[in-house]
């Protein structure tokens, strides 16, 4: 999935890829093959996607890739970040979940 100048999204493919517990980066490696033809410029994964999977993505798509960490906050007087926080030297997108319900 891609998203356009204009901010549609632009979807190319969606898939499932299947996990092997006999081999730990099975999946990522299958999703790596997936995505590579399409030269994407930013992948964000989930931070609890596995820290050797997200390694993986960083590795092969060093300047592309972002892991996600997701932030609630049950104080109802706490600061809500409306707008997500991307941290380029970290390669970490903060995503206040609260603010997205």
């Amino acid at each position: 999935m891609g998203v356009r100048a204009d901010y549609s999204l632009q979807v190319v493919s969606a898939r499932s890829f299947q996990r092997a517990e006999t081999h730990p980066l099975h999946d990522v490696k299958q999703v790596i093959a997936h995505i590579k033809p399409y030269r994407p410029n930013i992948i964000v994964a989930d931070a609890g996607y596995g820290a050797d999977k997200n390694a993986e993505l960083f590795r092969h798509f060093p300047e592309a890739f972002y892991s996600c960490k997701w932030e609630t906050s049950t104080n109802p007087y706490s600061v809500k970040n409306f707008i997500d926080q991307w941290n380029r030297r970290k390669r970490l997108v903060s995503v206040d979940k609260t603010s997205k319900m």
